[in-house]
């Protein structure tokens, strides 16, 4: 299987998504980003994935920990896009943009945009935006109270 590009190879704006994605709270204290301080404007998880995303560009024992991890964790994932041609996955990422959650979904980010090849990793530029949109559209969407049936009473 060919490796995972080096997260310190990928911009800013990807390595953020895929800790933000592909890692849970647990993983943060596993890497020991968690900090028990409050960190004010922000939840404590949020500020740990900022600090995880730039220790990745500069700390190579961690970028090699959190690339592991995430590799096993989703090598089946993985080894299908390494495996397969750009053209060929196309259709199959878009779906799982459009469509994939939880742990699907950041099988699909981590192999794609990891990639080291350019067109798949413009097919994971276009999950990570359909997935922006999508968790913006969720979290805008207002709650709508559950039907009770009838309001009348005897």
């Amino acid at each position: 299987m060919i490796a995972s590009k080096p997260l310190s190879e990928l911009d800013c704006s990807i390595r953020m998504f895929l800790v933000s994605l592909c890692l849970s709270d647990g993983d943060l204290e596993r890497f020991d980003v968690l900090s028990p301080a409050d960190p004010g404007c922000v939840g404590r998880e949020t500020a740990a994935r900022t600090v995880l995303h730039r220790l990745c560009a500069t700390e190579p024992d961690l970028e090699r920990r959190v690339t592991d991890l995430l590799d096993l964790r989703h090598v089946d994932r993985v080894a299908h896009v390494r495996s397969r041609e750009t053209e060929d996955l196309a259709e199959e990422a878009a779906r799982g943009g459009r469509e994939a959650r939880g742990e699907e979904l950041a099988g699909w980010a981590w192999a794609l945009l990891t990639d080291g090849r350019a067109g798949v990793q413009r097919l994971g530029r276009c999950l990570m935006g359909e997935s922006y949109v999508r968790a913006m559209q969720g979290l805008s969407q207002e709650e709508r109270a559950p039907t009770t049936g009838s309001t009348r009473h005897g």
